[in-house]
């Protein structure tokens, strides 16, 4: 009998070292050293668009503990003038994620790094795929999986990297299972007379009451950063989208305005207490971070859109 409690132990004391050795593994995959590798550093919400029967926005959040589904009807118009009439269904056919999340980008004002299409997901609800991926992230299998094989033992095609999927199965393992709440998308829409005819739009006010609480970045909403956004792109509309997707994040966006020139890469005017919100800026959309601005409040934040900006969603 002492001998079968000695291999119990055992094997609980490897079981316990191979979760600690792979929490310090984890915890030192910074933000610095995954820069190039990883586009979401686990510090923030984990947004996807998951391509079932229509594609849907998928938010997992650490801090409140939450996933929530977005199902957007597919006959919300995603499309851009003159092509106004174009349908989320017709955006997408089955092929071509990285032109849809653009184009849900553009319309939500979210920004959305990751998609996944599944091996047997066409016929399936965002829902019903979401309770699936996660609750599968939600187990010990999931995370040897999530090691050993990658990507592909979940998703059929997809741009989530495999240290991506291990951060979010050691956070979805950190809160345990949970069942994710469904937003009905036809609750934000409404139709609209256009040249031909109507369509049916998103509201977008509304939808950004009811998503913002879950894709708020904690470590910015607390230091109450100010944002000025200057767009200098050369796309009419860029500052809009880059100031919704920043006041979903926590930035008190105080001003957006036109640039007097284009310029071709992205500019931050960062200051001490904003740094770290600084950075993340410049890692989502690509910019510089060129330093102070003499006399400026060491809470404000300045970005100067630049047309690498635009590319990324236009």
């Amino acid at each position: 009998m002492a001998r079968k409690w000695k291999a119990l132990a055992a094997v609980f004391i490897v079981v316990f070292l191979g979760f600690f050795i792979l929490n310090g593994i984890l915890r030192a995959f910074t933000f610095k050293n995954l820069l190039t590798s990883s586009k979401w550093n686990g510090n923030s919400p984990f947004v996807a668009v998951f391509f079932g029967k229509v594609p849907s926005l998928v938010v997992f959040n650490k801090e409140r503990e939450k996933v929530v589904v977005l199902e957007i009807p597919a006959d919300v118009s995603l499309g851009d003038a003159p092509n106004q009439s174009l349908t989320l269904g017709e955006v997408y056919k089955g092929e071509d994620e990285v032109k849809t999340v653009k184009a849900l980008e553009r319309q939500i004002g979210i920004n959305i790094l990751s998609f996944a299409t599944f091996k047997d997901g066409a016929g399936a609800s965002g829902s019903d795929l979401a309770r699936e991926t996660f609750g599968n992230l939600g187990s010990l299998k999931g995370g040897i999986r999530a090691g050993l094989i990658g990507e592909s033992a979940f998703f059929k095609r997809t741009n989530i990297t495999r240290i991506e999927l291990l951060r979010l199965w050691w956070q979805v393992n950190g809160i345990g299972k949970k069942t994710p709440d469904t937003i009905d998308g036809s609750r934000f829409t409404s139709e609209v007379a256009v040249s031909g005819g109507k369509i049916r739009v998103l509201d977008r006010e509304s939808l950004h009451r009811e998503l913002d609480k879950y894709l708020e970045v904690k470590d910015i909403a607390d230091k109450k950063i100010n944002l000025e956004v200057v767009n200098s792109s050369g796309v009419a509309g860029l500052g809009q989208i880059v100031g919704e997707m920043a006041a979903a994040w926590g930035f008190n966006v105080t001003r957006i305005t036109s640039g007097e020139a284009t310029i071709a890469k992205c500019q931050i005017t960062g200051f001490d207490k904003g740094q770290d919100a600084a950075n993340y800026l410049a890692n989502v959309f690509g910019c510089d971070i060129v330093g102070k601005s003499n006399g400026a409040q060491d809470n404000k934040i300045t970005i100067i859109l630049g047309s690498n900006v635009a590319g990324k969603y236009f």
